[in-house]
């Protein structure tokens, strides 16, 4: 009996003990069920994924930055210039036109006489001369500088905007034909002029001739100088125009060309390091296009 007390006693000690035992359970589940509430309240890892990629897409689209400067206003001031250098050169032929009334030619002294009326309406003529010469160099510097800017503005936007092609071959050709057609021609004219004496030397034999009557001959005379000059002024004005514009003309198409086979050369070969979440795992993924 003694024996049978115990026994029961020490049953009813251990069933005592391992009672709170089945009270753990809610406990081990209470985690489990925070860890399922945990995701439902921030984004999911396919949400997360898709944000990132548009992330990525949108810097891939960014992924080289506008240049800073389109280059329209040196552009600008490059017309600006140049049509003050074309004025210059009309004031001139405006001068050579009123002044050389008094040419006339000495039978004498077999030559053509007065001229120095003509080129002496100094300080205009100079001041025009050295204007035009310094508004058209000045054109030419701000329009290679703005047809440069301009064409790296819009190489970028055809690259990375999607932008229109532009034809920079076409820009390349007309550009080198009239920056080649003004230097030449310039050259030609100023060596044509002084050959010439600004016309003195062709119109002296052209009516110096003793079977023309004196005032007829001097009047001839006078009309043949004052067109032959103007004929050289706008010669040396139509010149000095086409090397301005084919400067920038130039400019543009050389910087666009060249500057769109660097951005296209810069997206082709991007390296990207990229986000990758998935229920079970976390990530950087590594990607590149050659």
């Amino acid at each position: 009996m003694l024996l049978s007390s115990v026994a029961v006693a020490s049953t009813l000690a251990l069933a005592l003990v391992q009672e709170p035992a089945p009270a753990a359970e809610p406990a081990a589940e209470a985690p489990a069920e925070t860890a399922a509430e945990g995701p439902a309240e921030g984004p999911t890892p396919a949400a997360v994924a898709e944000a990132s990629s548009d992330k990525e897409s949108e810097k891939e689209t960014n992924a080289v930055a506008a240049p800073k400067w389109k280059g329209n206003g040196l552009l600008i001031a490059s017309g600006v210039l140049g049509g003050l250098g074309l004025a210059s050169n009309i004031g001139r032929i405006a001068v050579v036109q009123r002044a050389c009334k008094e040419v006339e030619y000495d039978p004498e002294e077999g030559g053509v006489q007065g001229t120095a009326a003509c080129r002496d309406q100094g300080v205009g003529l100079v001041l025009l001369a050295s204007g035009a010469v310094g508004f058209n160099v000045a054109a030419i510097g701000t329009g290679a500088a703005g047809g440069s800017l301009h064409g790296n503005w819009a190489a970028h936007d055809t690259a990375i905007r999607n932008g229109r092609q532009r034809a920079s071959g076409a820009q390349i050709g007309v550009g080198a034909g009239l920056l080649t057609l003004g230097v030449l021609g310039y050259v030609a004219v100023r060596v044509g002029s002084f050959a010439d004496a600004l016309g003195a030397n062709s119109c002296g034999e052209k009516y110096g001739v003793d079977s023309m009557e004196p005032d007829q001959a001097n009047s001839a005379l006078a009309d043949c100088i004052r067109n032959r000059w103007s004929g050289y002024l706008t010669g040396i004005m139509l010149t000095q125009a086409a090397a301005v514009a084919g400067t920038g003309v130039l400019a543009h198409g050389v910087s666009y060309s060249r500057n769109l086979k660097l951005y296209r050369s810069v997206i082709s070969h991007q390296v990207r390091l990229t986000p990758t979440f998935t229920p079970t795992w976390a990530g950087m993924s590594l990607s590149a296009r050659f």
